[in-house]
């Protein structure tokens, strides 16, 4: 049934993202360029969200996997998204919103958890989700990254012995069908909407994945590259003395297009970067263990962000 939910949840995508490309326009919902935090070419609607929505639900529901749990964190994140992309919404409301999804994600789920693991995939939602929106600046780059990174999750699913492991490989229709409209130059973008969704979903993988409470810790680490780009901003903001929620042109993605590599070669640079990132993680985890690959993960996160971090403080003096 992962087959045939992944292939729903494509074509599910496909078709309402070409709704969406139509629509917005209509409703005056695009992305204006105004050479600063939009630096894009023509004018994407921000309503792939709406579209990973609806395939992701499909999909899910057809492969037998859709429970309330991930319905209410999906929806929770998509409205708070949804009302930022259209009127603005104050970080404190985006990350109260994060924080509900995350809650409404561990107690309406099936599996009871204890305090600190329930906390502990409160915080991974609201981190994931937030990385993935700061994550998510060019065409075709989160979309590409993350499909990796749950083909990453459903490899280690396997590895760790879950039963139906390829379920988790469905939430991948719906990030490929909202590619299609991504490619540049990209007529869809995902939007607040869309990249909170995909926030959750990731989140909602690694915790299928895991067997244990490290298992989770190695699931959510497997995003990679996104938690990285999240630890680099924190890093340069911080040393910079910027405010930590305001917005920029400055992450490495950005620069790297900016000393003029294609919004296509960015993509494909952080894509093999995060396809090492997930071989190295999860042959750590099969080797080693759980314990072993949380902690090789943090380490390398840390270091990798610290010195990009630094880097590009340095290079603007």
């Amino acid at each position: 049934m992962a087959g045939l939910g992944l292939g729903v949840g494509f074509v599910v995508t496909l078709l309402v993202g070409w709704v969406m490309i139509r629509l917005g326009p209509r409703l005056g919902i695009i992305d204006v360029p105004d050479n600063g935090l939009k630096p894009h070419t023509g004018s994407p609607v921000p309503l792939g969200g709406v579209a990973v929505l609806a395939g992701s639900l499909a999909g899910l529901a057809v492969a037998g996997e859709f429970d309330i749990a991930i319905f209410a964190a999906m929806v929770m994140v998509w409205v708070v998204g949804l009302a930022d992309d259209i009127s603005g919404v104050s970080p404190v409301l985006r990350l109260l919103g994060s924080v509900v999804a995350g809650l409404l994600l561990v107690f309406l789920s099936d599996t009871s958890f204890e305090v600190t693991v329930g906390v502990f995939w409160v915080v991974a939602v609201v981190v994931v989700v937030h990385a993935i929106n700061l994550f998510d600046g060019l065409d075709l780059l989160a979309g590409t990254v993350m499909t990796v990174a749950v083909l990453g999750i459903t490899w280690f699913a396997g590895a760790q012995g879950v039963s139906e492991p390829l379920m988790v490989l469905v939430i991948s229709g719906p990030i490929l069908g909202f590619l299609v409209w991504n490619r540049p130059p990209a007529r869809l973008y995902l939007g607040d909407n869309g990249a909170y969704l995909l926030g959750v979903l990731a989140v909602w993988a690694a915790m299928s994945a895991s067997a244990d409470r490290m298992g989770g810790v190695v699931g959510v680490a497997l995003v990679g590259v996104p938690l990285i780009d999240l630890g680099v901003t924190i890093f340069r903001r911080g040393l910079a003395g910027s405010p930590i929620f305001s917005g920029d042109r400055d992450h490495t993605y950005d620069r790297l297009h900016q000393q003029g590599l294609s919004s296509a070669g960015v993509a494909l640079l952080f894509t093999v970067a995060q396809a090492v990132w997930v071989v190295v993680v999860v042959m750590v985890s099969i080797v080693w263990g759980d314990i072993t690959a949380a902690i090789t993960a943090l380490a390398l996160g840390l270091l990798i962000a610290g010195f990009l971090g630094v880097r590009q403080l340095l290079s603007d003096r």
